[in-house]
């Protein structure tokens, strides 16, 4: 009906996914940003609760106290631990103290959101991220010190009265304290803390009661209220994944305490897959491929030999784990690996090493970056062979190792970059794009000249092995020398190339990069006439126009054994992201616990111990680091005990 108000709903083409993480001895509240006592306790991290203000109408008074301006956090914490029995459990306390846990500015009003415990963080987390912390703390500081002037100013004040009371005969005296004692005289106002002004600094988060701690019941009512309550100043996370943690401390008031990292600027690519899928789904193969589909080489598939190996993510972004040169390739590889490893990119190129799965064919937990670890290992070795052979022997194995992994993810990379643009000219024609010029272009031009996709892959290798502070990263302060072997060892191997890769130097013209966008943007190989390319060609040479990040919006995986992956798999990049896989035959395998099926719905899974114990998993890959924490500090782990627990399973 016109004039009728319409409900706002969150606008966000990616799926709400909310990751729940346990907080069974927590309990939520939320109080006035103005309230003068929610300053100290975030500062400090604590406020010692009296066993008279856990009174049965404490609720009540919490409500008037902030009617009137008072402070109601007293009263609050007081009615929630009424409720959790606290002041029952022996030994009977006068005053029990509370832990701020976590706070947030809860969205819609000037309202902060306030989990607590009666313990401290493990991990002596602070419940602010650290310039909101040094913001609040210092406010309090300021206030603190605001307090004590006005108290001296009142001394003061008062002494000076008295003196000159003093001074006066008794009868004037008399008559003016009789003045007073019926008009006092107006004191200035004591200094108030209000952190109204910081709550925008605050992380976003959202208060919800929930009626169940089942993790499709809290997932369900958790997105609900993430849909129904869009945050204006805090835009939705980049890749549509909340955190939610279930606070049960309390039994009458279960609550999930909602958390997210905004995502200001360009539209992240995941939302522009999302919108593509959802906007264009016949854009997209069905139904489309699951698991690793290595690509066919010399009459066999590449990862024929890996074995039943599953493929493990891994972050390419941290090479700590090659720094140390303990290789030995040419020990541990017959002579003519190096050789063979040669024979192989020449006739098929990186494809030899790695591959690349589009989204547009394969499912969300497929798609990405291949690297088959034995092969890597070997093109390492061929490496290792020609750097030696330049004359470079100073930490000849690690800079190998390095180089090796680099050249195929970064040649690989290009095309995910290739898959992107194509997603974006989606969105814009609204029709397919990619598997058209997959079809009538990639696939057409394959073993020829014309195939100017694996020719650009290969230079965008040469252009980001030319930065100096990626040969800085990669081989450390070198000498001329040894970045001339380097310079050479790299240009032999991309040399080393079929028809079209070869043409790999051609990419410092910027008609070959026009062709190549004429044919993305066309759908076929032949440029019409007068045969020129369009002039498009920064969608390719530039940045993309939306937000793509390399490192998190492209998954990487090993594929099989190899020494490399091993040592990569290993490095606290790595570790610190673990893989929701991992986790499964790590809870499964190694604690005993069964997934419960039926339970676990929505991105959840649900394991149970046999004596009881539960377990949500999110189906999140890679999980983040505060599951990742939940789940160390749920079984009583440091990070050293859970590496030495992942190698046994």
């Amino acid at each position: 009906m016109a004039g009728q108000k319409q409900t706002q709903r969150l606008a966000l083409w990616q799926p709400i996914r909310v990751e729940q993480v346990g907080a069974a001895d927590c309990f939520a509240i939320d109080v006035a940003a103005g309230d003068p006592e929610v300053g100290p306790f975030i500062a400090s991290g604590h406020a010692d609760v009296q066993r008279a203000q856990a009174h049965p109408k404490a609720n009540k008074i919490a409500q008037v106290s902030e009617f009137l301006g008072a402070s109601s956090l007293g009263w609050q914490l007081g009615s929630t631990l009424r409720a959790t029995g606290a002041f029952k459990a022996p030994p009977a306390e006068d005053a029990l103290r509370v832990y701020c846990r976590q706070a947030v500015a809860l969205a819609g009003a000037q309202r902060i959101g306030l989990l607590c415990s009666l313990t401290p963080a493990p991990d002596g987390a602070q419940p602010l991220p650290a310039d909101s912390m040094a913001a609040v703390q210092q406010a309090v500081a300021l206030h603190q010190a605001a307090e004590a002037k006005h108290a001296l100013e009142a001394v003061r004040r008062k002494a000076a009265e008295d003196q000159r009371l003093a001074q006066l005969p008794p009868d004037q005296r008399a008559a003016l304290e009789d003045l007073h004692s019926k008009f006092p005289s107006s004191e200035p106002r004591p200094p108030v803390l209000d952190l109204t002004p910081l709550v925008a600094d605050f992380p976003p988060g959202l208060l919800v009661k929930v009626s169940s701690t089942a993790p499709d019941a809290v997932e369900r009512t958790a997105q609900r209220a993430i849909q129904q309550t869009p945050d204006e100043c805090n835009p939705p996370p980049r890749e549509g994944w909340y955190q939610a943690a279930v606070a049960t401390a309390n039994p009458k008031r279960l609550m999930a305490l909602i958390t997210w990292l905004p995502h200001r600027g360009l539209p992240p690519y995941p939302e522009v897959r999302a919108a593509a899928e959802r906007r264009l789904p016949r854009a997209f193969l069905k139904p489309r491929h699951s698991g690793a589909e290595p690509p066919e080489i010399d009459g066999a598939l590449l990862g024929s030999d890996a074995g039943d190996v599953p493929a493990v993510l891994f972050d390419p972004s941290d090479l700590s784990g090659l720094d140390e040169d303990d290789f030995g390739f040419g020990f541990d590889f017959p002579r003519d690996v190096a050789q063979a490893t040669k024979e192989r990119l020449r006739e098929h190129g990186f494809e030899a090493i790695g591959w690349y799965q589009p989204h547009h064919a394969y499912s969300e937990d497929s798609w990405g970056i291949y690297l088959h670890a034995r092969k890597l290992d070997e093109l390492a070795c061929s490496i290792a062979e020609d750097l030696r052979a330049n004359g470079l022997h100073r930490g000849r194995n690690a800079l190998a190792a390095k180089l090796a992994l680099m050249l195929v993810y970064r040649h690989e990379l290009f095309h995910a970059k290739v898959e992107a643009a194509l997603t974006w000219l989606e969105l814009q024609a609204l029709r397919p794009k990619f598997l058209p010029y997959q079809a009538k272009v990639y696939s057409a031009l394959k073993g020829t000249d014309g195939h100017l996709e694996e020719a650009l892959a290969n230079w965008a290798v040469w252009v980001w092995i030319s930065l100096d502070s990626v040969v800085q990263q990669l081989a450390g302060q070198r000498t001329a020398d040894e970045l001339q072997a380097v310079e050479r060892t790299v240009k032999a191997h991309l040399d080393l190339s079929p028809p079209g890769y070869r043409r790999w130097a051609e990419g410092r013209q910027t008609e070959t990069w026009r062709t190549l966008a004429t044919q993305i943007a066309q759908g076929w190989p032949q440029l019409a006439s007068p045969g020129i390319g369009l002039p498009i060609e920064p969608m390719l040479r530039e940045s993309l126009p939306f937000d793509f990040n390399e490192r998190q919006d492209v998954p990487c995986r090993f594929f099989g054994q190899g020494r490399i992956a091993a040592r990569l798999l290993s490095a606290p990049a790595n570790l610190n992201v673990p893989r929701w896989q991992e986790l499964r035959r790590v809870l499964q395998r190694h604690f005993g616990y069964e997934l419960i099926r039926g339970e676990g719905k929505g991105s959840h899974e649900k394991f149970r111990h046999p004596d009881g114990r539960m377990f949500p998993l999110p189906r999140r890959d890679p999980i983040s680091l505060t599951v990742f924490k939940s789940f160390l500090s749920h079984f009583g782990l440091t990070k050293s005990d859970y590496d030495q627990i992942r190698q046994t399973v």
